[in-house]
C-alpha cells in the first residue's frame, strides 16, 4: 500500500515538475538575452571610446582614416590581380626574375595601389571600419586579394634593392608591415589571421637573407627601428572582445535562424530548451567570463598559455554549450597564429642587428620558453632558432656573413 502511494504521488509530481520547469524557461532565456543585451551595449560603447592612433613604423603621419585607402588599393588589387596572377606567382618565388622586363612593366601597373597602401599606412587613424549591426554577416579582408597585393609589394621591394633604392624598399615594406600589423587590430578574427599570414609573408618573403644583403648601414638602421616599432604593436594575445560582439549583434539582428545551425553542427541543446538562440546568448556571457578569468596573458610561455586554453577547451562549461564548443575549437589555433607571426618579425630583428654587428636584443621566443637559440655555423654563418614551432612558420632563420 505505502509503495502503491510513493508512486501514484510520483506520477503526479514529474508532469508538475515538468511543466514547471517548462514554464519557466521562457523567464530564464529572457533573463539571460537581457543580460546579454547590457553587455554588447557596454562592449560596443567601449569600442568606440576606444582610440586607434597610431604612428606608422617609418616616416611621417597624415591625416585621415588609414582603411580608406587600404579598402582603395585592395579594390585596385582586385583587379589586377586576376590579369597578373600567373605573373605575380613567378616573380614572387623567382628572385632573379625582377630584373627582367616584364617586371618594370608589372611595377608600372601595380603602382597605383602600392602608392595608395603607402598612403594608407601613414594615416593617424587606423581604427578598422565595423557595422556592429551586421554581426558575422560583416565583410572581411579577402585573403587571396591582400595576399597578390602583398606579393606585389614584395616584388618591388626586390626591384628597388636591384635598382639601389635601398631606403626606398624597406620603407615601402614597413609600410605594408604598417598595413598587416592594423589588420592584427580588427575585431573581426578573419582579418587577424588574414593579418598573421601576411605579416609572416613580408617577413620572410621580402627580407630574405639574400636581400638583407643588399642593405647598407642606413638601411638596416631604418628597418632595425621600424621592426622594433612592428614588435611593440603586435598583440600576443586574441581579443575575444570582437568575436563576442559580433555573435550578439549576430542574434540581436538575425532574420533568418537557420544560420545558426549547419549540416554538421547543431547548437540545440537539451540544456537550453532546444533553443539555439539562448545557448548562443548564454555563450556571449560565457566567454567574456571564461576569457576574464583567464590566468595567463600575453606575457605567460605558450606552452602554459596553450594548456590553459585546452583545459577551457575540455571543460564541462565549455563542453556543455554547443556554441562554446565551435568557438573555442577556434581559440587555439588563432592564438598560435599570433605568436607565430611575431616569432617571424623577431628573428628578422635578429638577422638585422646580427648584420649590424650591434649587440642582439633579448627577445623573447613567443613559440618556446626561453629566448631564441643562437648557433654558429662557421664560415660567418649564424642561424636563430625558435623552440616551440615547425619551420614552416618562421621558427628558423640563417643569416650569412660571409
Amino acid at each position: 500500500m505505502q509503495m502503491r502511494k510513493i508512486v501514484v504521488g510520483a506520477a503526479i509530481l514529474v508532469p508538475v515538475i515538468s511543466a514547471g520547469v517548462v514554464l519557466g524557461l521562457p523567464s530564464m532565456f529572457d533573463e539571460c538575452w537581457k543580460r546579454m543585451e547590457r553587455w554588447s551595449g557596454y562592449a560596443e560603447h567601449a569600442w568606440a571610446q576606444r582610440s586607434f592612433e597610431r604612428e606608422p613604423l617609418a616616416g611621417e603621419s597624415a591625416d585621415g582614416s588609414a582603411f580608406v585607402d587600404y579598402q582603395d588599393a585592395l579594390a585596385q588589387a582586385k583587379t589586377l590581380g586576376r590579369d597578373d596572377e600567373s605573373l605575380l606567382r613567378r616573380l614572387r618565388f623567382d628572385q632573379d626574375a625582377v630584373v627582367l622586363r616584364d617586371c618594370e612593366d608589372f611595377a608600372l601597373r601595380w603602382a597605383a595601389p602600392l602608392q595608395t597602401l603607402s598612403r594608407g599606412a601613414h594615416r593617424v587613424d587606423a581604427r578598422p571600419p565595423v557595422d556592429w549591426q551586421k554581426g558575422f554577416s560583416h565583410p572581411s579582408v579577402t585573403l587571396l586579394v591582400a595576399r597578390d597585393l602583398v606579393n606585389a609589394a614584395t616584388i618591388e621591394v626586390r626591384r628597388r634593392l636591384s635598382q639601389g633604392d635601398l631606403l626606398g624598399a624597406v620603407r615601402l615594406s614597413l609600410d605594408v608591415a604598417t598595413f598587416e600589423v592594423d589588420l592584427l587590430a580588427s575585431p573581426i578574427l578573419i582579418d587577424k589571421m588574414v593579418g598573421c599570414s601576411l605579416l609572416t609573408l613580408t617577413a620572410e618573403e621580402a627580407w630574405t637573407d639574400r636581400a638583407l644583403a643588399q642593405l647598407d648601414q642606413p638601411g638596416l638602421e631604418l628597418l632595425a627601428a621600424g621592426l622594433e616599432r612592428l614588435d611593440a604593436r603586435c598583440p600576443r594575445v586574441f581579443d575575444w572582445r570582437g568575436e563576442s560582439l559580433l555573435l550578439a549583434n549576430t542574434l540581436k539582428h538575425l532574420e533568418d535562424s537557420s544560420v545558426l545551425s549547419g549540416r554538421e553542427i547543431s547548437l540545440k541543446s537539451m540544456d537550453y530548451g532546444w533553443s539555439e538562440r539562448w545557448a548562443a546568448a548564454d555563450a556571449v556571457l560565457q566567454q567574456v567570463k571564461l576569457w576574464e578569468g583567464l590566468r595567463t596573458s600575453g606575457a605567460s610561455c605558450w606552452r602554459v598559455r596553450k594548456e590553459e586554453l585546452q583545459e577551457l577547451l575540455d571543460s564541462s562549461q565549455v563542453q556543455d554549450n554547443p556554441v562554446l564548443r565551435v568557438c573555442f575549437s577556434n581559440f587555439i589555433g588563432a592564438e598560435r597564429s599570433l605568436r607565430s607571426a611575431l616569432t617571424v618579425v623577431r628573428l628578422l630583428r635578429l638577422a638585422v642587428a646580427c648584420r649590424l654587428g650591434q649587440e642582439l636584443p633579448e627577445l623573447q621566443d613567443p613559440l618556446g620558453e626561453h629566448e631564441f637559440e643562437s648557433v654558429s655555423l662557421g664560415d660567418g654563418a649564424v642561424v636563430f632558432r625558435s623552440m616551440g614551432g615547425a619551420s614552416r612558420n618562421g621558427a628558423e632563420r640563417v643569416v650569412n656573413l660571409r
